[in-house]
């Protein structure tokens, strides 16, 4: 029967990660992964928003679910105001009715627990894409260990299987692959190696380095602007070319080929700082704090 019919097409929901399977965004802390996922969950929720930040050659759209244990309400609403700041007002429009997120700081999400595969899997009923941050936030288990962590990961997969959301999870590289520039390593990943084992997908970013930005003709005080992200492990599909993302107004990050070329991104960059450090000379009121209606409105955070 499979010799005589030809099989339908793959589901991608974006560069490589598979619809039903899960897959992993490793990088060391503070580096942009949080923003990264965010940009990626904005280009699967409606069309003609990839090709304005991350550049992904994204095909298909569809609901997202992103749930975030690390960080509080007010961080997630700066982040998506940022990022909103590059889309006009009808890609934010479009993002809002599909994009929701939510903050379970505080609320200890344990994979390993049924109860929480069940909640998350309801959730996600009509979800293309499950965003989880950050992966050590969802499990109570030792990370080091190859049984525990095989469970965990086989929690997301169960939830996958339920739903069809492809589910990316973020996790932290180790301290060795970040000491030794091995971030876009298959094996970067901190604890066992279960976790991008199971996996099908993994993704990584990282800084630039010094030898990089000479050779690009970046300045090297500016070369922590410039992060790659790209492709370590994909089984299935067609593997892409990594990407240079450029961190720009409030720790956006865009495509650097989508749009201005490398110099046009580090002249921008600095304006961008001088300004930036203008606007710190001069006194400002302290902020108000967001509401509920108002971090609605950034873009579906709710």
């Amino acid at each position: 029967m499979a010799f005589n019919t030809a099989p339908p097409p793959l589901d991608f929901v974006a560069a490589g990660l598979k619809a039903g399977t899960v897959g992993i965004l490793a990088s060391p802390g503070g580096v942009g992964k949080s923003y990264i996922s965010i940009e990626l969950a904005m280009g699967v929720s409606a069309p003609g928003v990839d090709s304005k930040l991350l550049n992904l050659g994204i095909q298909s759209h569809g609901r997202v679910l992103m749930l975030n244990a690390e960080d509080p309400m007010d961080v997630l609403h700066a982040r998506v105001h940022a990022i909103g700041q590059f889309l006009e007002d009808g890609l934010r429009e479009a993002v809002q009715t599909q994009l929701r997120m939510t903050s379970l700081r505080g609320r200890r999400p344990n994979l390993l627990d049924a109860r929480w595969v069940d909640a998350i899997s309801t959730a996600c009923a009509g979800v293309r894409l499950l965003v989880i941050d950050t992966f050590s936030r969802f499990h109570g288990g030792d990370e080091n260990s190859n049984a525990e962590m095989a469970d965990a990961v086989g929690a997301l997969e169960v939830i996958a299987e339920r739903t069809g959301a492809a589910i990316l999870a973020l996790h932290h590289t180790s301290k060795a692959a970040a000491l030794n520039g091995q971030q876009a390593s298959q094996q970067s990943t901190r604890g066992a190696s279960s976790i991008v084992d199971n996996a099908r997908w993994q993704s990584y970013v990282e800084v630039m380095s010094e030898k990089v930005a000479t050779e690009m003709y970046v300045p090297k005080e500016l070369r922590h602007h410039f992060v790659s992200f790209g492709i370590s492990k994909q089984n299935y599909g067609r593997p892409i070319a990594p990407r240079w993302l450029a961190r720009l107004d409030k720790g956006a990050l865009v495509n650097v080929l989508a749009g201005v070329d490398m110099l046009d991104a580090v002249t921008y960059l600095q304006e961008l700082i001088q300004r930036e450090a203008a606007n710190e000379a001069c006194p400002r009121e302290a902020p108000s704090q967001p509401s509920e209606e108002s971090l609605e409105a950034a873009g579906g955070v709710w």
